[in-house]
């Protein structure tokens, strides 16, 4: 504490505004890093777990369309050029799902994901040699058996395709629930982390403004403006003022003030009444030199030396005087005094 009071005013504040600096800096670094990490997992939300939902929701979709064509297909039995439009639908709608797996498949790396995907797979084999039965069969006018199998065996094999999908979408969904989770944590531990470097910027910012006032205070005794105004009071000449110091206070600005106006007024008096002395023909009167240094003690020794001279050389003059008076002429100024005398 002492070694911050014995510092320059300018040091004290580029210290104290460049912690404040600092502390910003260290709020920012904090904001980015979070909002970093956030755009990260929204980023991995956006760009590989919804993308894994919506290729699902397709393969769903393509099976759904597969299972209709299959019976529109055994409806149009009879017809076999809408019979066949129906199959090709199939055999599109197959090769949809295969271009969509071909691209999910790579994009599951969590073991778990990979194990539900070779169900998948495993089902997609069953359903598509079901398909295949169910199409020979048709081809074959061989419309009960068809019908049998599709509601029976195919019905089966959809249904274990359909829950394999269902399981790697519920995982999905996990995964997302738990990155949206691990986001809002972060976003609020980013915020807890901000509001705290914050505070403590206040608190330290507040805490250096104090320090710094409460050392120009102490060295200047008391508020600037105050100490300001008996400076020019005094460079005017008026030491009649009583300036006001704190209790205890023997290092401050206005202190050392009043100590000078004190020492003035002293020894403007002291001059005065040497003055006024000298006025009246005592030239005896002297300027006490004890406590006076500098400007003071010059002037004072300055003024007793005239005094002085003055006293020694009007005695002479006196003296000689006196004897001629009386008809003495052996007297005479032994002294060689300067300028007039």
């Amino acid at each position: 504490m002492d070694k911050f009071s014995a510092m320059k005013v300018a040091t004290k504040l580029i210290l104290g505004f460049g912690l404040i600096v600092v502390l910003m800096l260290v709020s920012g670094s904090m904001a980015y890093f979070a909002l970093n990490n956030i755009t990260q997992r929204m980023a991995d939300l956006v760009d590989d777990k919804v993308p894994k939902i919506e290729s699902l929701a397709d393969i769903n979709y393509h099976v759904l369309d597969i299972a209709r064509s299959l019976r529109n297909a055994l409806l149009e039995v009879d017809n076999p050029e809408k019979m066949e439009l129906q199959i090709n639908r199939v055999l599109e709608s197959r090769g949809k799902i295969k271009t969509v797996v071909e691209k999910l498949e790579p994009k599951l790396l969590l073991p778990e994901g990979k194990a539900i995907m070779k169900r998948i797979l495993e089902a997609r084999g069953s359903f598509i040699a079901g398909q295949d039965a169910v199409i020979q069969l048709l081809r074959e006018k061989k419309p009960v058996e068809a019908r049998d199998y599709l509601l029976n065996e195919m019905r089966k094999r959809q249904t274990t395709y359909a829950a394999a999908t269902g399981e790697l979408q519920e995982l999905q969904r996990k995964l997302m629930r738990e990155t949206g989770e691990l986001a809002a944590k972060e976003a609020a531990s980013a915020i807890t982390m901000i509001v705290i470097a914050l505070l403590l910027s206040v608190a330290l910012s507040a805490l250096i403004a104090w320090l710094i006032i409460r050392d120009l205070v102490a060295q200047l005794g008391g508020e600037p403006m105050y100490a300001a105004e008996n400076v020019k009071i005094i460079a005017s000449g008026d030491l009649s003022r009583s300036i006001e110091s704190r209790p205890g206070d023997t290092t401050s600005l206005l202190y050392s003030l009043k100590s000078m106006q004190t020492g003035l007024a002293t020894l403007v008096g002291e001059i005065q009444n040497m003055v006024a002395a000298a006025a009246r023909g005592d030239f005896s009167s002297r300027i006490e030199l004890s406590g006076k240094q500098g400007f003071g003690k010059q002037i004072g020794e300055s003024l007793n030396l005239l005094a002085e001279t003055t006293n020694t050389g009007l005695m002479d003059v006196m003296r000689v005087s006196q004897a001629l008076a009386d008809g003495d002429l052996s007297q005479t100024v032994e002294k060689d005094y300067p300028g007039i005398f």
